[in-house]
């Protein structure tokens, strides 16, 4: 059929990744998910990953049983198209640039799980970096012994766990 242009050709297109603000309120966040929803009869939904915690939820991306992405408990929200705006990327840095920005450790001092041990939960994220940590060093003995260039690139390490 012959559709309105204007609601064909969105022009506030949003994608994952994107920062957005709620409207009528100062909250802020990251799109997680763009896409239909069930629980909103099949209606795209954006689910939002917030800067900050929400009292009255501890939603973590799951919301009446359906799961379209993951993130800490109480940060998730589930949002129309027209109850968020998409923060201009000048803003949106502004807003990076204010955020304390840790250093990175130095690799000789670094202790992985000394340094995990200060986060309180995060099983599974805690698992997978040892995980990955304990590939890493494999691969290198391997490389190390037999000199053996064709080990595995990394990402392998994370798309087959």
């Amino acid at each position: 059929g012959n559709k309105d242009l204007s609601s064909t050709l969105n022009p506030k297109s949003m994608y994952v990744g994107d920062r957005v603000k709620l409207k009528g309120s100062s909250r802020m966040g990251e799109i997680m998910y763009i896409g239909p929803a069930q629980f909103a009869n099949g209606d795209t939904v954006v689910g939002i990953k917030l800067d900050e915690k929400r009292s009255s939820s501890d939603c973590d991306g799951k919301y009446k049983n359906e799961r379209y992405f993951r993130c800490t408990a109480g940060y998730g929200i589930y949002q129309t198209k027209d109850e968020i705006e998409v923060m201009p990327p000048e803003q949106a840095d502004e807003d990076i640039r204010s955020l304390n920005i840790s250093p990175a450790p130095d690799s000789e001092s670094f202790e992985l799980d000394a340094e995990l041990a200060k986060l309180v939960g995060l099983a599974e994220v805690k698992d997978s970096l040892r995980h990955a940590r304990n590939f890493i060093e494999v691969q290198k003995r391997r490389m190390a012994v037999v000199n053996d260039n064709s080990a595995r690139a990394l990402h392998f390490a994370f798309l087959h766990g």
